[in-house]
Parts: C-alpha cells; structure tokens; sequence
C-alpha cells in the first residue's frame, strides 16, 4: 500500500516565467478605445464628406463602387495619419491611449510593425466590410470574437496579435 492520498488535490510545479505575463485588455476598456476611435474617425469622415460632396452621395444613394473604394482607401490613409506614429512607437491608437491598452505580437509581446498591422490586422476588415450585407454581418462577428476567452477579435487572429493592458517600454 503507498502513503498517496488518493483524493488530495493535484499538483504542478509552475516557473516564475509560466505564471507571469501581461495582462490581457479588459473587453470594456477595449470597447472604450474602439468607441473613441470610432469617434474621432466619424469627425473627420463628416467633414471630408461634406468637403468633397461624397455626403449628398450619400443621402441620395448615389455611390458608385468607385466612389465607396476611394472613400475606403482615403480613410485608411486618414486613419493612418491620425493614429500611425503612435501605432508604431507605442502600440497605440488615440483612442487605445485613453483606454490605457496597446495592441502587441501574440507571442512575443513587442510592437507591431506598421505594414503587419495596415495589411493584416486593418486592410482585411476594411476589405470585409465593402461586401454589401454579408460585409457588415461579418463585422460583426469580427467583434463578437472578444467573448472568447482569449480576448482576440478575429483580426487579432489573421493579424497574430493581442490587445493589452498599456505598459510603458
């Protein structure tokens, strides 16, 4: 007979380096940097919609598919004159600084290169949502993703990143 109690707990030798990690975004503060961002991309988009005459477009559906590629390609760009220093240097949208979150590598935890997160974490959705009526469903699944438990949408997924709790480099 040995001395093992058969019902005692089981246990495992965890590593200091297993136990340790950065903490992932809480879903409400990475809903309050999409909010943000989503504020301050829709300001602009209403001036340059109203500049350029793509607002009366609008209210008489009268887009070409021309016109939504251009508009779609322009935001990108604005998106990224907005937010794309602090992308680079800090992980980090306007919006993602106030929320106090940053979006890193999955596995090694360092800063996104600009052209990884403009072509895999950014274009796709982009892309995504241009598809009339399933383009939106599809977003929002996208979103959705973030009760998963690992706390990625699905463009963390393609992009191979996570959003964070902020810590200073």
């Amino acid at each position: 007979m040995t001395d093992t109690d058969p019902y005692a707990v089981p246990e495992a030798e965890l590593s200091v380096d297993d136990a340790i990690g950065t903490p992932l975004a809480p879903r409400g503060a990475r809903l309050l940097g999409a909010s943000l961002d989503g504020l301050i991309s829709g300001v602009i988009a209403v001036v340059l919609y109203s500049v350029t005459g793509y607002w009366d477009n609008i209210l008489n559906n009268q887009m070409s598919l021309m016109e939504l590629l251009g508009f779609t390609v322009v935001g990108l760009v604005v998106f990224f004159l907005v937010h794309g220093y602090a992308l680079v240097h800090r992980g980090q949208t306007l919006g993602k600084m106030a929320a106090g979150t940053q979006i890193v590598d999955y596995e090694s935890e360092e800063l996104v290169a600009l052209p990884k997160l403009i072509g895999q974490r950014y274009l796709p959705l982009a892309a995504v949502t241009l598809i009339p009526v399933i383009g939106n469903l599809l977003a929002l699944v996208n979103v959705l993703f973030i009760f998963r438990s690992d706390r990625r949408c699905v463009h963390d997924h393609i992009a191979h990143t996570k959003v964070i709790v902020f810590r200073s480099r």
